[in-house]
């Protein structure tokens, strides 16, 4: 344990203990942090005084941490002394951790999380800030934030629904713009200041290049893949008009982003988020019940597949309704059939009749949600997302947002069964610290939420929807590759996008069976 408890319950409760908890009576709890006054310190520990527990020895290895604040990029020299961080009558906050009692303080820095049921939209978890009662502003619905490189997969979704494929080679180089839009010269780069070539798409995500972003955007252009993000549900008016949108300049709150990446969970529906499923009155009645659209991918499946059967079964049909009334042509020596059709029976037939089960509105392909949900889900394995990886899991998607100087942090990340939003900074903007980052600050708390909440939940992730191919590809040109080649990869592609290039090595195509 940090801290030795002197049980209170041996302790006769005197004035001067009546008067120490009345002085803390003043100081609010806030979070899981517990009030706590310093009676005296030696020279490693010191004793404080907690209501409700007492008297505690607060050990050396409970404070050590603490060290001289100079500014937001600079702390001093670890203290040697308790003197140098506590003295007595001061107000200090305490956190129970598995260790014991630990010192602490209220924190500056806030954070967010939303996570959404992604078929219909139900908010099944939301935190705005540290505590309610410290400030009730809402972080997760109301703080617009540009959220980084997280926002980059609906640019490249934007681009999949063009000419573009997870294959398709852009060239990783130095750019410079001069626009009064951006202020003057821009000169952008990616996040470890080096240059990378060409480089494919897929991998251009896994790695978050900002400069092959930024290519994507221009080749795109503004105008249309501001269109395109509509179907997200973001306001148009929180979307940067210039190339700064490929890397997260809008301004969206964590409610709205788990809602887009929503649309990538589900396979390409747009849900609405709801926070009440029920509402009864005194006596148990119902008097309200959520009726939220449903994204089903499956049952668009089966209904598409039931369309294409009426179409059959309306054919068969017109045959039986002109034979059983002795009608029609017949085929040399076939009778007329004897035995009596229910028409009325075969018109109620539900594979034939029934309506759509799903009620929620497409808005992104099904292949393009699915290609972007595969090059996240390699985020997770082997980008940015990575440490992901300690949860055991096959079937997340997500991916990384870091804003210029840390000052925004994100991670959005799901599978076809929950999607969360983590956000973490400053209510006034500022730079969050040295080496703080999306990776580093956000995903762990992301994680800490999906370890509890997926526990005992099945992988699910949506199956490839039809017209997708996988095709073996050279991975320095986006090109078929030739049979034998060593270094050849596998690509999903859709079967219309198939590259139409020579082999790196060899100018004849293989025949199909080498495409698998």
């Amino acid at each position: 344990m940090l801290i030795e408890e002197i049980d209170p319950l041996t302790l006769e409760p005197d004035a001067e203990q009546l008067a120490w908890a009345a002085a803390l009576e003043t100081y609010p709890n806030f979070g899981d942090l517990t009030v706590a006054l310093v009676l005296s310190v030696t020279e490693r520990q010191a004793e404080v005084f907690v209501r409700n527990h007492g008297v505690l020895i607060l050990p050396w290895q409970a404070m050590s941490w603490a060290r001289p604040y100079i500014d937001d990029e600079t702390r001093g020299d670890p203290t040697e002394l308790a003197a140098d961080i506590l003295a007595p009558g001061d107000v200090i906050r305490l956190a129970f951790v598995v260790e014991g009692w630990r010192l602490t303080g209220i924190p500056e820095v806030q954070g967010a999380i939303t996570a959404m049921d992604p078929q219909d939209g139900a908010i099944v978890a939301l935190s705005g800030g540290f505590d309610f009662f410290a400030s009730k502003y809402n972080r997760a619905t109301q703080a617009k934030r540009q959220p980084g490189s997280s926002f980059k997969p609906f640019i490249y979704s934007a681009a999949l629904a063009e000419d573009y494929t997870p294959a398709t080679i852009i060239i990783d180089a130095p750019m410079v713009f001069e626009d009064v839009a951006l202020e003057g010269t821009w000169r952008p780069k990616n996040y470890s200041g080096r240059f990378y070539g060409p480089t494919r798409m897929r991998e251009a995500l896994v790695k978050s290049r900002n400069l092959v972003s930024i290519r994507i955007l221009a080749s795109i252009g503004v105008p249309y893949a501001r269109r395109y993000l509509d179907r997200f549900g973001f306001p148009s008016g929180s979307l940067t008009r210039d190339l700064s949108l490929a890397l997260g300049s809008a301004t969206l709150t964590p409610l709205q982003m788990v809602t887009a990446y929503s649309v990538f969970a589900n396979g390409g529906f747009a849900t609405s988020s709801y926070l009440i499923e029920r509402i009864d009155d005194a006596s148990g009645a119902t008097i309200f019940q959520a009726d939220p659209p449903l994204a089903c991918f499956e049952c668009e499946r089966t209904w598409n597949q039931l369309q294409a059967d009426r179409e059959k079964d309306a054919e068969l049909f017109a045959s039986l309704s002109i034979q059983a009334d002795g009608h029609g042509p017949m085929a040399d020596g076939e009778q007329p059939m004897q035995e009596e059709i229910d028409l009325d029976a075969l018109s109620q037939d539900p594979l034939i009749y029934m309506d759509p089960l799903a009620d929620a509105t497409r808005v992104v392909e099904a292949r393009n949600a699915y290609l972007v949900a595969d090059m996240m889900r390699e985020v997770i394995r082997r980008g940015t997302g990575r440490r992901a990886m300690a949860l055991g899991r096959r079937d997340l998607s997500g991916k990384t947002g870091t804003t210029n100087d840390g000052v925004d942090v994100w991670f959005s990340g799901y599978n076809s069964r929950l999607a969360a939003t983590t956000w973490v900074g400053f209510d006034s903007p500022r730079p969050l610290g040295a080496g703080e980052e999306g990776s580093r600050t956000a995903l762990p708390m992301w994680m800490d939420f999906m370890r509890v909440a997926l526990e005992g939940m099945p992988e699910s992730r949506l199956e490839a929807p039809d017209g997708l191919i996988t095709v073996r590809i050279s991975p320095d040109t986006g090109c078929l590759a030739r049979p034998g080649d060593r270094f050849a990869m596998f690509e999903i592609l859709p079967r219309e996008k198939i590259p139409d290039c020579e082999f790196a090595v060899d100018e004849e195509k293989p025949d199909e069976e080498d495409l698998f």
